[in-house]
């Protein structure tokens, strides 16, 4: 009979330690689980972060810039003030230069206006009889009358 008191008393303690290691590995799932989820959770705060201070650096980066003077009208008056003055084409693309920015809002109205003016009096510099009996053209070198717009601009 003690035989079987030992067998059944074997049993209960192995019964007894499965149990247990059963309980552990349920709780050591569980912990590993809540580990796995705050790592998850710490490495979409800190993407969500960093994601958040680009952004900012960002924004503070495009608040500081401006615009300038167009490169176009700088390139006609480098070329004005040395030999290449007297180059229609040169003028002309300084004019769509300035008229592309200003239609694209990176110049103000007085900026536009004041380089208006200036790439004005180069034209009629280089076409002195522009606006000479005609208000609304001007006549090229060969005497051809070129129209312009209907208010003369």
């Amino acid at each position: 009979m003690m035989g079987d008191e030992d067998d059944d008393m074997a049993d209960a303690t192995e019964d007894a330690l499965d149990d247990h290691n059963e309980d552990e590995e349920s709780v050591s799932s569980d912990v590993r689980s809540n580990v796995v989820e705050d790592v998850d959770n710490q490495e979409g705060f800190a993407v969500r972060s960093y994601n958040h201070e680009r952004k900012e650096k960002i924004q503070k980066y495009y608040a500081t810039t401006y615009k300038g003077t167009p490169v176009s009208f700088v390139a006609w008056s480098l070329c004005s003030s040395l030999r290449f003055g007297g180059v229609g084409d040169l003028l002309w693309y300084g004019c769509v230069g300035v008229t592309d920015a200003y239609l694209h809002q990176q110049l103000d109205r007085d900026h536009y206006l004041a380089l208006f003016a200036n790439l004005r009096t180069d034209a009629l510099r280089i076409y002195p009889n522009a606006l000479e009996g005609n208000e609304r053209g001007f006549a090229a070198d060969d005497g051809t009358l070129i129209s312009g717009s209907a208010g003369g601009r």
